[in-house]
Protein backbone atom coordinates (compact mmCIF):
# COMPACT_ATOMS: atom_id res chain seq x y z
CA UNK A 1 0.00 0.00 0.00
CA UNK A 2 1.56 3.45 -0.86
CA UNK A 3 0.80 5.93 1.47
CA UNK A 4 2.68 8.74 -0.30
CA UNK A 5 0.21 12.27 -0.79
CA UNK A 6 0.61 13.35 -4.89
CA UNK A 7 4.33 12.88 -5.47
CA UNK A 8 6.69 13.58 -1.97
CA UNK A 9 8.07 10.61 -1.20
CA UNK A 10 8.09 9.26 2.88
CA UNK A 11 11.07 9.47 4.74
CA UNK A 12 11.59 6.43 6.76
CA UNK A 13 15.11 7.07 7.52
CA UNK A 14 14.04 7.44 11.86
CA UNK A 15 12.78 3.90 11.93
CA UNK A 16 15.26 2.06 9.84
CA UNK A 17 16.45 -1.00 11.81
CA UNK A 18 20.08 -1.66 11.41
CA UNK A 19 20.63 -5.18 12.04
CA UNK A 20 23.84 -6.41 13.18
CA UNK A 21 23.86 -9.83 11.43
CA UNK A 22 26.89 -10.24 9.80
CA UNK A 23 25.19 -12.78 7.18
CA UNK A 24 25.50 -10.88 3.93
CA UNK A 25 26.29 -11.88 0.61
CA UNK A 26 29.70 -12.58 0.05
CA UNK A 27 29.99 -9.67 -3.00
CA UNK A 28 29.67 -6.95 -0.54
CA UNK A 29 32.89 -7.94 1.25
CA UNK A 30 34.16 -6.50 -2.06
CA UNK A 31 32.34 -2.98 -1.41
CA UNK A 32 35.20 -2.16 1.30
CA UNK A 33 32.84 -0.33 2.81
CA UNK A 34 34.38 -0.11 6.26
CA UNK A 35 37.62 1.20 5.12
CA UNK A 36 35.44 4.16 3.07
CA UNK A 37 33.82 4.89 6.56
CA UNK A 38 36.98 4.94 8.18
CA UNK A 39 38.50 7.17 5.77
CA UNK A 40 35.54 9.12 5.45
CA UNK A 41 34.59 9.77 9.14
CA UNK A 42 38.18 9.92 10.45
CA UNK A 43 37.60 13.87 11.83
CA UNK A 44 35.36 11.84 14.30
CA UNK A 45 37.63 11.10 16.69
CA UNK A 46 38.55 14.61 16.85
CA UNK A 47 35.30 14.78 18.43
CA UNK A 48 36.14 11.83 21.01
CA UNK A 49 34.50 9.16 18.81
CA UNK A 50 36.00 5.66 18.55
CA UNK A 51 35.44 2.39 16.80
CA UNK A 52 33.27 0.08 18.59
CA UNK A 53 32.59 -2.37 15.91
CA UNK A 54 33.14 -3.12 12.18
CA UNK A 55 31.04 -5.51 9.45
CA UNK A 56 31.02 -5.18 5.46
CA UNK A 57 27.90 -3.12 5.88
CA UNK A 58 27.88 -1.01 9.15
CA UNK A 59 30.52 0.57 11.54
CA UNK A 60 29.50 1.48 14.76
CA UNK A 61 31.17 4.36 17.04
CA UNK A 62 30.79 5.33 20.60
CA UNK A 63 31.62 8.64 22.58
CA UNK A 64 30.89 8.09 26.53
CA UNK A 65 27.22 6.84 26.19
CA UNK A 66 26.21 8.47 22.64
CA UNK A 67 26.31 6.18 19.76
CA UNK A 68 26.88 6.87 15.91
CA UNK A 69 26.30 4.16 13.25
CA UNK A 70 27.13 4.56 9.42
CA UNK A 71 25.35 1.85 7.80
CA UNK A 72 25.16 0.66 3.97
CA UNK A 73 21.37 -1.46 3.83
CA UNK A 74 21.57 -4.77 3.31
CA UNK A 75 18.61 -5.12 1.40
CA UNK A 76 18.31 -1.37 0.11
CA UNK A 77 22.22 -0.56 -0.36
CA UNK A 78 21.07 2.87 0.93
CA UNK A 79 23.22 4.71 3.07
CA UNK A 80 22.87 6.30 6.27
CA UNK A 81 23.86 7.38 9.37
CA UNK A 82 22.12 7.45 13.31
CA UNK A 83 23.25 8.98 15.93
CA UNK A 84 21.93 9.12 19.47
CA UNK A 85 21.66 7.61 22.58
CA UNK A 86 20.74 4.15 23.89
CA UNK A 87 17.07 3.10 21.67
CA UNK A 88 16.69 6.80 20.88
CA UNK A 89 18.61 7.34 17.89
CA UNK A 90 18.17 9.84 15.02
CA UNK A 91 18.70 9.53 11.37
CA UNK A 92 20.92 11.97 8.97
CA UNK A 93 17.20 13.25 7.69
CA UNK A 94 16.41 14.24 11.12
CA UNK A 95 19.98 16.51 12.19
CA UNK A 96 19.61 18.54 8.42
CA UNK A 97 15.80 19.02 9.53
CA UNK A 98 16.70 20.00 12.56
CA UNK A 99 19.21 22.91 11.20
CA UNK A 100 17.75 23.70 7.98
CA UNK A 101 14.16 22.38 7.09
CA UNK A 102 14.46 23.42 3.14
CA UNK A 103 17.52 21.28 2.59
CA UNK A 104 16.03 17.80 4.48
CA UNK A 105 12.86 18.38 2.09
CA UNK A 106 15.10 17.60 -0.64
CA UNK A 107 17.46 14.67 1.32
CA UNK A 108 17.17 11.63 0.75
CA UNK A 109 19.51 8.31 1.69
CA UNK A 110 21.62 7.47 -1.49
CA UNK A 111 21.67 4.28 -2.84
CA UNK A 112 25.00 2.32 -3.75
CA UNK A 113 25.36 -0.68 -5.56
CA UNK A 114 28.63 -0.50 -6.87
CA UNK A 115 32.38 0.46 -5.15
CA UNK A 116 31.76 3.69 -6.62
CA UNK A 117 28.86 4.75 -5.44
CA UNK A 118 29.43 4.03 -2.18
CA UNK A 119 32.73 5.68 -1.79
CA UNK A 120 30.79 9.07 -3.20
CA UNK A 121 27.77 8.50 -0.94
CA UNK A 122 29.98 7.83 1.82
CA UNK A 123 31.80 10.70 1.32
CA UNK A 124 29.08 13.08 1.18
CA UNK A 125 27.52 11.59 3.80
CA UNK A 126 30.49 12.60 5.84
CA UNK A 127 29.75 15.89 4.17
CA UNK A 128 26.96 16.65 5.79
CA UNK A 129 27.57 15.18 8.91
CA UNK A 130 30.19 18.17 8.99
CA UNK A 131 27.63 20.70 8.13
CA UNK A 132 24.89 19.73 9.82
CA UNK A 133 25.57 17.45 12.54
CA UNK A 134 28.07 19.43 14.65
CA UNK A 135 25.51 20.60 17.82
CA UNK A 136 25.17 16.06 17.59
CA UNK A 137 28.65 14.93 17.90
CA UNK A 138 29.17 17.52 20.82
CA UNK A 139 26.05 15.92 22.33
CA UNK A 140 24.50 18.72 22.90
CA UNK A 141 21.70 18.03 25.56
CA UNK A 142 19.27 21.03 24.00
CA UNK A 143 20.33 19.71 20.37
CA UNK A 144 18.84 16.56 21.16
CA UNK A 145 15.64 17.79 23.02
CA UNK A 146 14.82 19.24 19.67
CA UNK A 147 15.33 16.52 17.67
CA UNK A 148 12.86 14.91 20.29
CA UNK A 149 10.10 17.47 19.79
CA UNK A 150 10.69 17.65 15.78
CA UNK A 151 10.39 13.77 15.44
CA UNK A 152 6.94 14.03 17.88
CA UNK A 153 5.71 16.88 15.39
CA UNK A 154 6.63 15.12 12.45
CA UNK A 155 4.97 11.95 13.56
CA UNK A 156 1.70 13.67 14.37
CA UNK A 157 1.86 15.62 11.14
CA UNK A 158 2.27 12.52 9.49
CA UNK A 159 -1.00 11.03 12.08
CA UNK A 160 -2.97 13.98 10.79
CA UNK A 161 -2.16 14.16 7.15
CA UNK A 162 -3.36 9.96 6.92
CA UNK A 163 -6.73 11.02 8.83
CA UNK A 164 -7.72 13.94 6.62
CA UNK A 165 -6.43 11.12 3.02
CA UNK A 166 -8.75 8.91 4.81
CA UNK A 167 -11.74 10.77 5.52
Amino acid sequence: MDVRFGDQPVDASGVVIVNSSDKIGIDRTRFGFADIVRQRFAILADHGFYETDSLPTIVRYRRGDLDLKVYHGRQSYELGLQIGHADEQFSMSELIRATDPEAAEGYRNAAATTPAALASGVERLAELVGRYGGRALRDDPGFFADLRRQRQSWAKSYALDVLAEQA
